[in-house]
């Protein structure tokens, strides 16, 4: 999620080497999420990264929100706060 924040963008084998999983099938409910923002022209999904593109930058937080599981956690909860 910080690097997705700070670079707009995460590179898979970065993530595959520092934490040992196979990125596309740990994170798969997440890009199965992801889906929408790729469709809108708003992330470029690649076999390489994930980045960011141009308008997505305005929706960056809901974004990476596909990749926090605290999130997830809390969806049976009352939300209080909402992105736009």
């Amino acid at each position: 999620i910080m690097r997705l924040m700070c670079d707009l963008e995460i590179n898979k084998a970065e993530v595959e080497e520092k934490f040992n999983i196979l990125f596309d099938e740990y994170f798969d409910s997440s890009l199965t999420e992801l889906g929408e923002f790729v469709e809108a022209g708003l992330v470029r999904h690649t076999i390489e990264k994930i980045s960011v593109e141009g308008a997505g930058r305005l929706f960056l937080r809901t974004i990476a929100m596909c990749f926090d599981a605290y999130v997830k956690s809390m969806m049976s909860m009352p939300l209080f706060s909402r992105t736009v």
